[in-house]
């Protein structure tokens, strides 16, 4: 959940509205290539994401917070690879969808550019509370987005590793509910800390992950 205090709650309120419709619109043409992107350990999720309307997506966000963290292994082989020399003209190791319909694939990198605009702020600010924010615990990592340029996010942002799920935050569990008709941002943000602090199963997990 956001600190209350922090000075980009509302950006992250409006990114989020604007990356989960983003996802809905992708699923609703291909499901699989949302899936692909943002890595839902329940895949039927999806279908309830394009139930909702944007003001309960807008009071799901403001109960749980950002929903995304990057996977910490594809962020390293990422920054790796620019580091290495690598200037990708596209989107990198993305699904066939996003180059067969170009204006899904320019949306994404306009999203994830954003999002590491965001990360990138927030890091500037205080490293702990972007390791809170973005579900990232490994401080370098984080060092090494905030010296960043403009240039470099852009390349960055395709390669698409930003929009994943988080899988500590709660939100699945929460977007189950808001489903379910249940609205109160109290309870909400009750099932956030309760699915963040439930250790799944070894077993049940390996099966969720696609």
């Amino acid at each position: 959940m956001l600190d209350a205090n922090t000075f980009l709650v509302n950006d992250l309120v409006d990114y989020g509205l604007d990356a989960l419709m983003f996802i809905r619109q992708v699923a609703a043409r291909d499901p699989s290539a949302a899936q692909e992107i943002c890595r839902f350990r329940n895949q039927r999720l999806l279908y309830v994401l394009e139930r909702l309307d944007q003001a309960a997506l807008r009071r799901l966000l403001g109960a749980v917070g950002c929903p995304f963290a990057p996977r910490t292994a594809e962020l390293l082989a990422a920054l790796d690879a620019l580091e290495g020399g690598l200037r990708p003209k596209g989107l990198i190791n993305a699904p066939e969808f996003y180059s067969e319909n170009e204006h899904f694939g320019r949306e994404l990198e306009r999203i994830q550019q954003q999002f590491w605009t965001l990360f990138r702020q927030e890091a500037h600010q205080n490293h702990h509370s972007c390791a809170t924010t973005f579900d990232i615990d490994d401080h370098q990592v984080i060092r090494r987005i905030a010296t960043l340029k403009l240039n470099e996010l852009r390349l960055l942002a395709r390669f698409p590793i930003a929009l994943r799920i988080s899988q500590s935050s709660g939100f699945e569990l929460a977007l189950s509910l808001e489903g379910q008709g249940v609205t109160n941002p109290t309870r909400l943000a009750v099932a956030g800390m309760a699915a963040a602090c439930f250790d799944e199963p070894a077993a049940e997990h390996a099966q969720g992950v696609v």
